[in-house]
């Protein structure tokens, strides 16, 4: 999947695969428990940042760019 440069969700879409099947309560409940309410999301995942949000984190979405590869990325 790397090589055809996909991202996670087309990767999981190119597999069949159903998305995002892990949950983030706990993470949601952590960052309650110290009392953090908002966050800097990077992700390309805007499922994440409504997950976030619908439970009471307000989150800014940041969303990835990746450099294309060259001599400095790949020897």
């Amino acid at each position: 999947m790397q090589r055809a440069e996909l991202d996670t969700v087309e990767a999981f879409d190119a597999l069949g695969l159903k998305q995002d099947v892990c949950s983030y309560d706990d993470a949601v409940q952590m960052l309650h428990l110290i009392g953090i309410d908002s966050v800097r999301l990077i992700s390309n995942n805007p499922r994440k940042l409504r997950y976030l949000e619908t439970n009471g984190i307000r989150a800014e979405f940041v969303n990835t760019h990746w450099a294309s590869p060259d001599s400095r990325t790949h020897s």
